[in-house]
């Protein structure tokens, strides 16, 4: 694989659109951050540090907080905005405003309310796309890492595969590059990209001290590192019900609640008896019905076993025709 890594040469341009500043702080981001801090929950959710506040960009191209318990909008913000992490106070997003992919614009607002706070632009290597809410040939992620002594983003573009045959010999380009949040969000610093160890985090499978003895099946931790998913493989026969999921609390013997999915794991966390998990696109097809579940946000009630709201989210994953 030939890797092509982009260093920034030049710190951003910054435009100040209001008066107040952000504080660094608050928790960094790795994908498994310290119990009590803010995280990534998946691509374009960021949860706050108390757990009871998703950040997400809904099916409607709007930027909104979430309600863990009720899943209302506490506030939105009617601009495409792409939550990539928490600093302090302030939200750091991605702008996929028209005339905003390139260069690459970050837009920090205020977590208590949306209001902006300020803009920079980011210089990216050129005929690369980032908007990924439009036909484009490639994936663009933001990764926040660093925790809060160091908050930084690894950005990757990955071009999609042309149409035809798949040549095994073709190299495919990988661009990426790295940035660190400075200033509270007021400057982001370019660094090098080559700490693939820092950004990728730990992993998702616990130590063996932090098993549950016992268990037969598969165990995840919690994106916070609370909480413990035992997965046990079922039946075939529905793919809704192929795997059975008991939520631990770490350290604890006794399931909160379990639940049928048809994955063996997806990122998740729990806060108050309530799982939180992104499901979804897919198709079920039962006696000639099909039944479509759009790319969502899960809270689901453990103590009750049923599902407590459910909230339509922008996709992240480009699903259009490969490039001919």
């Amino acid at each position: 694989m030939k890797l092509l890594t982009y260093w920034f040469v030049t710190l951003l341009l910054m435009t100040v659109v209001a008066c107040d500043t952000v504080r660094v702080g608050g928790g960094g981001n790795t994908p498994i951050d310290p119990p009590g801090g803010t995280f990534q929950l998946t691509d374009g959710v960021v949860v706050g540090p108390d757990g009871g506040t998703l950040y997400v960009l809904t099916v409607e191209r709007a930027l909104a907080a979430i309600d863990g318990q009720r899943g209302n909008a506490r506030w939105t913000r009617d601009l495409p905005l792409r939550p990539i992490t928490l600093v302090a106070d302030g939200l750091i997003t991605q702008s996929l405003e028209p005339g905003t992919d390139e260069p690459l614009t970050l837009v920090t607002v205020a977590a208590s309310d949306g209001r902006e706070v300020n803009r920079a632009s980011v210089t990216l290597p050129p005929d690369l796309t980032v908007d990924y809410l439009r036909d484009h040939p490639g994936t663009f992620t933001l990764s926040p890492f660093g925790g809060t002594a160091t908050p930084s983003v690894a950005w990757l573009y990955r071009p999609l595969p042309r149409k035809g045959a798949y040549d095994p010999g073709e190299e495919e380009e990988i661009f990426n590059g790295t940035f660190r949040i400075t200033d509270g969000g007021a400057g982001f610093l370019p660094v090098s990209a080559d700490a693939p160890g820092e950004r990728a985090g730990r992993s998702v499978v616990p130590p063996a001290a932090q098993r549950i003895a016992g268990r037969e099946g598969q165990q995840y931790l919690s994106r916070d590192g609370r909480h413990l998913l035992v997965s046990q493989k079922r039946s075939a026969d529905d793919p809704a019900t192929a795997y059975r999921w008991e939520i631990y609390r770490s350290g604890e013997a006794e399931p909160l609640g379990q639940l049928s999915s048809r994955m063996a794991y997806l990122p998740f966390y729990v806060r108050d008896g309530i799982l939180y998990f992104v499901e979804g696109p897919y198709q079920d097809f039962r006696e000639g019905n099909t039944t479509t579940t759009p790319y969502q946000l899960v809270a689901y009630d453990l103590p009750s076993g049923r599902r407590r709201w459910t909230r339509a989210l922008q996709d992240p994953i480009y699903r259009g025709p490969r490039p001919s």
